[in-house]
């Protein structure tokens, strides 16, 4: 930071200086002011010679140089100062230190030189014309002298280092002499290039580590030539940035004896020239090495490499004793030529190749030819139509032409094996140079064993998609069941003034029920709304079973009393369930006696709250007893709360009444819960509003808050007007 700021500070103060250069020149000052300041701005430039990075100093470089020249040219009669000095500027390096990628390190070295020249053929130009002074001698030569020192001598060594870093970063080469190493092999012996010298010939082999499945494959196939490598006395090392336990456990692993030596940081690798990836930095190297090959001859001389740079450019095993008996081989074109032809061959897919004018077969990999039963002379021989069933014929056709005209498609195809056998077949195919003409290459992929799974799926889904509508079914038909024991809504009309019900079961069926009982004069109606634990089939059950006991404890044992109605539910779902030992199975309830003769509304709340107002005015909120019915409670006891609400003769009471499912439904622009001080807000800001409007508003609010989100669970909600 303090460098930073101190370079800019150096920056403001050359501006400064060439700002008074100039009005120097313009306001007729002393010419030792001339003087003082041309010694400063060249003082000051030096300094961000030797600093400058950035385009404002460089910049500052060139004017400040300029203002120079122009300064002496002010004092004298003839003006060739200014020339002289910019000419010497590209001589220190000014261009080409500024515009390396256009100019280049290492090469047009004759630019330095031929404008010292220019500059000096300028300056005794200048020095002739004009009277002798020494200024003009002393300020130009400070900046002569260093683009003198910079084009014959620094340039030079400058060169000389980059060229030094080039071939340090190319690494060896064929001629040159292999880099000695001491490394460790996999048992922990030290292996010396130089005790094979005079021996046996080496492969070096560099890999990239267990990791790369690539170079098991490379490491498999060199084993498989250890027999002729050893009768032509080629000794076979493998270099990698693994410890030595890791390539002790990789050769066990892939069966394969050989010596590989560990080369955990890289320093031997980096020494023969092979290139890392560039994704993983390690130790200064840039990635993961490439994998790379060198012969060694006995006098430890490179007689051959492959490109470091190139992935997986390896030489071949025959190619290999080919080059060490010194056969007039194009080892490049050979490494690369062949190593395509050998990946073509043994692909797992077939390659054929067409010439769509006639559609003749050119070419065809190993694979298709075993696949349809040919030789490959004889596949040569016919067309692509002739190995197509005549069935398939016209649709082949079209999908081969649909493919030339879009330079490529992918579609499936059926084939025609020698011995008459059709294969069904998936196709990639591609536009591409073959030869001087334009051919279409199609991969093609066996397929039988696919279309078999694919077949067997769409059995096995025709069957469960099958099941499914039979469970479907039975749950529809379970549906109806449920929705018959739910009391319609006229009846809720022989005590009430007005009714509205919201029943949405998140599946088919629901684990919400609502539920009323008249009794037998018809004096006093018992109602209900339950949300059993769970919702869909499990959920429905439950209430089943919930209607079922609660049907069974009034009209059986003519229990009438709501606390005791729901002491004895609780105990009831908990044998039904065998819940002695434990479980959590159950229901939360709020029940209500309503007696017509006495206009009394006793109720019990397990579980679920109640919201309520009378003849219109404020909302009130009766909290729900925090044990459900059902379960074994955390509590030593459950202890249910009876409340009684008695109406005065020609008042009006609403109720409120929901399960957990509407208020815990997730929706709105913040993907929030609807929440029960919502559905409270809403209630009391709806006060003047008929329970009719009521009821729709808070409905279509809800379904507008849930829109696209899926709904959580089973929502129930009541909404009941009672008048005494």
């Amino acid at each position: 930071m303090k460098k930073a700021k101190f370079r800019h500070v150096r920056l403001l103060i050359a501006y400064l200086l060439m700002i008074l250069g100039a009005l120097s020149i313009f306001g007729g000052w002393h010419f030792s002011v001339f003087l003082l300041l041309s010694a400063l701005i060249w003082f000051t430039n030096y300094l961000n010679d030797l600093h400058y990075s950035y385009n404002l100093e460089y910049i500052n470089h060139v004017i400040g140089n300029i203002l120079i020249g122009v300064l002496l040219d002010w004092s004298s009669e003839y003006k060739l100062f200014t020339l002289s000095i910019i000419l010497s500027f590209p001589a220190q390096g000014g261009i080409r230190n500024r515009f390396p990628f256009w100019v280049g390190i290492n090469k047009a070295l004759w630019i330095e030189k031929t404008f010292w020249f220019l500059a000096l053929i300028i300056y005794g130009l200048a020095i002739y014309l004009n009277p002798w002074k020494w200024q003009y001698l002393a300020f130009f030569l400070l900046g002569f002298t260093f683009a003198t020192i910079y084009t014959w001598i620094a340039r030079g060594t400058e060169a000389k280092a980059y060229i030094e870093l080039e071939k340090k970063e190319r690494g060896v080469e064929p001629g040159d002499k292999a880099i000695e190493f001491e490394l460790p092999d996999q048992h922990g012996n030290i292996v010396r290039l130089k005790d094979f010298y005079g021996k046996s010939d080496i492969l070096l082999l560099f890999v990239r580590g267990d990791w790369c499945p690539a170079c098991h494959i490379m490491l498999r196939t060199y084993y498989k030539y250890r027999e002729k490598f050893k009768e032509k006395g080629i000794f076979f090392i493998a270099i990698g940035p693994d410890p030595q336990g890791v390539n002790k456990e990789m050769l066990e692993r892939i069966g394969a004896d050989f010596v590989i030596l560990s080369d955990e940081n890289l320093k031997i690798t980096n020494q023969y020239g092979v290139k890392g990836d560039g994704q993983i930095a390690i130790n200064d190297f840039e990635g993961i090495p490439l994998p790379a090959a060198f012969i060694i001859d006995k006098k430890g001389i490179i007689r051959y490499n492959t490109r470091p740079e190139t992935p997986g450019s390896f030489l071949r095993p025959d190619s290999i004793l080919a080059v060490l008996e010194g056969l007039q081989l194009d080892i490049s074109t050979q490494t690369y030529e062949e190593t395509y032809e050998t990946i073509v061959q043994q692909a797992n897919d077939g390659i054929l190749v067409l010439d769509i004018v006639e559609g003749k077969i050119l070419n065809a990999n190993q694979f298709l030819l075993d696949l349809l039963g040919y030789a490959s002379e004889d596949l040569k021989q016919k067309t692509v139509f002739q190995i197509i069933p005549k069935t398939f014929l016209n649709e082949s056709a079209k999908q081969i032409a649909d493919a030339w005209e879009h330079k490529g498609a992918i579609f499936r195809m059926q084939l025609l094996t020698q011995s008459l056998e059709i294969i069904p077949t998936e196709c990639s195919a591609k536009v591409i140079a073959f030869g001087k003409h334009s051919a279409l290459v199609l991969y093609i992929r066996d397929i039988r064993e696919r279309i078999k799974m694919e077949n067997q799926i769409i059995d096995q889904s025709r069957i469960i998609e099958q099941k499914n509508k039979d469970i479907l079914d039975s749950i529809e038909y379970a549906k109806r069941i449920q929705t018959a024991t739910l009391p319609p809504l006229d009846q809720w009309f022989s005590f009430a003034s007005q009714a509205f019900i919201y029943y949405e079961p998140r599946d088919i069926v629901s684990g919400d029920f609502y539920w009323l009982n008249l009794d037998e004069d018809q004096e006093r109606v018992y109602f209900a709304l339950g949300d059993c634990t769970g919702h869909g089939v499990p959920g429905a059950f439950m209430s089943m079973l919930a209607i079922n006991q609660l049907n069974r404890i009034i009209d059986d044992l003519n229990i009438k009393q709501p606390l005791k109605i729901i002491q004895t539910l609780d105990v009831s779902i908990q044998k039904a369930l065998k819940q002695e030992k434990g479980g959590n199975d159950g229901l939360d309830c709020a029940f209500f006696m309503y007696d017509k003769k006495l206009n009394i509304i006793q109720f019990v709340l397990a579980g679920r709250p109640l919201l309520y107002r009378i003849n219109d005015k404020t909302l009130t909120e009766v909290k729900a007893d925090k044990y459900p019915i059902g379960g074994i409670s955390i509590y030593s006891e459950k202890v249910f709360q009876q409340h009684e609400i008695k109406l005065q003769k020609g008042e009006s009471i609403q109720l409120f009444l929901y399960s957990d499912g509407i208020v815990d439904q997730m929706g709105g622009p913040q993907r929030r819960k609807f929440g029960s001080k919502r559905l409270r807000t809403f209630l009391e800001s709806q006060i003047p509003n008929s329970l009719e409007i009521v009821f729709k508003t808070l409905k279509e609010d809800f379904e507008e808050w849930k829109k696209t989100f899926e709904q959580l669970d089973d929502v129930t909600l009541m909404m009941l007007e009672i008048k005494a």
